[in-house]
């Protein structure tokens, strides 16, 4: 089965200011809940389903430039990460039980690409949407909502004036 990438957004810290940083993860393994125990290297271990650089997606605008992203996300018991729910129907769940499995957070890094500031209001908040109206919130980062309402407001405010007091002499 082919399903489409799974969308993530993180604001980081990338200098003087914040940036947006876009990730992509595949279905990845159909049987990645039942791998065996994979040893816990904590801040060592790249993500085993997102995309590299070299598989830079066509919705990336390329002003975006390619960074390297530590993400703190859910993994499975076996350290492995658990992917965006939409990607789960990917997996081969004959005889999975998910009373057996246990969750917590690790670290992983991601190939990602900072988006430029010109590209962090309008542009993002339609992507995100696009993506989702495309694919199924399944498909994108638990937090994109919140995302679009902080885009929103920002997008309200600078449409009311400058967000500074401004003097002119």
């Amino acid at each position: 089965m082919t399903l489409p990438l799974g969308l993530h957004v993180h604001l980081v810290d990338r200098g003087p200011s914040l940036r947006f940083v876009l990730w992509f993860e595949t279905a990845g393994d159909a049987r990645l809940y039942s791998a065996p125990r994979v040893p816990s290297r904590r801040g060592s271990r790249s993500h085993p389903a997102s995309l590299t650089h070299a598989q830079r997606p066509a919705c990336v605008p390329p002003e975006a430039d390619p960074v390297r992203l530590y993400a703190r996300l859910p993994r499975l018991g076996n350290n492995l990460p658990v992917p965006l729910p939409g990607l789960v129907h990917a997996w081969d769940v004959d005889g999975f039980k998910p009373s057996s499995r246990s969750l917590a957070v690790d670290g992983y890094f991601v190939d990602a690409w900072a988006l430029p500031p010109s590209l962090s209001l309008g542009p993002l908040r339609q992507l995100l949407l696009d993506w989702t109206d495309r694919y199924g919130p399944g498909f994108v980062s638990p937090h994109a909502p919140a995302v679009l309402s902080l885009l929103d407001e920002l997008h309200r405010r600078v449409h009311e004036g400058p967000l500074l007091p401004t003097h002119w002499s």
